[in-house]
C-alpha cells in the first residue's frame, strides 16, 4: 500500500492514469464539464501530494515546486503529503485570465493527482460552488 495515501490503492504510473481516466469518465457521465472557473483551486486550503507527484516533478526538472520558497508558503502536515497554504488559503499555481472569468493552472501538465481527480463527485463540486456541475 502507498504510504502517501493510507487506505488507498498502491499507485504506479499505470494505476494513476487508470484512476484519472475512470474518474473523468464518471464525471462526464454525470454531466460535469469544467468551465475553468477556478473555484476548486481558489477555495482549497490544501493539496495532497503523493510520492508519484514528487517523482514526476523531479523527472521534469521542477524541484522548484518543492523548494524552500514553496515550503515557506505551504506547511507540511504528516506523512500523507498534505500541504496547506498559510496565507492566501488558495492554490499558489492558479492564475486568472485577464479580462475573462476563466482561470488556468501554471503547472497544469504536472498538477498533483489530488488536482487531476478533483472534483471526484458532485458533492466536492457543490462544496466549492463549481460551475461545471451547475445545470442549464
Amino acid at each position: 500500500m502507498d504510504e502517501d495515501y493510507p487506505g488507498g490503492p498502491e499507485f504506479n504510473e499505470e494505476t494513476v492514469e487508470e484512476t484519472v481516466a475512470g474518474i473523468e469518465k464518471k464525471r462526464t457521465a454525470q454531466g460535469f464539464e469544467c468551465k475553468r472557473c477556478g473555484r476548486c483551486c481558489l477555495s482549497t486550503d490544501h493539496v495532497d501530494l503523493c510520492t508519484k507527484d514528487i517523482e514526476r516533478w523531479e523527472r521534469a526538472g521542477r524541484r522548484d515546486l518543492i523548494s524552500q520558497k514553496m515550503l515557506k508558503e505551504w506547511a507540511y502536515f504528516g506523512s500523507t503529503g498534505l500541504f496547506k497554504n498559510r496565507t492566501t488559503h488558495r492554490c499558489p499555481f492558479i492564475r486568472k485570465i485577464r479580462n475573462k472569468k476563466e482561470h488556468y493552472c501554471t503547472i497544469y501538465d504536472l498538477r498533483p493527482l489530488f488536482c487531476r481527480i478533483f472534483p471526484v463527485e458532485q458533492g466536492h463540486g457543490v462544496f466549492c460552488r463549481c460551475e461545471g456541475w451547475e445545470k442549464g
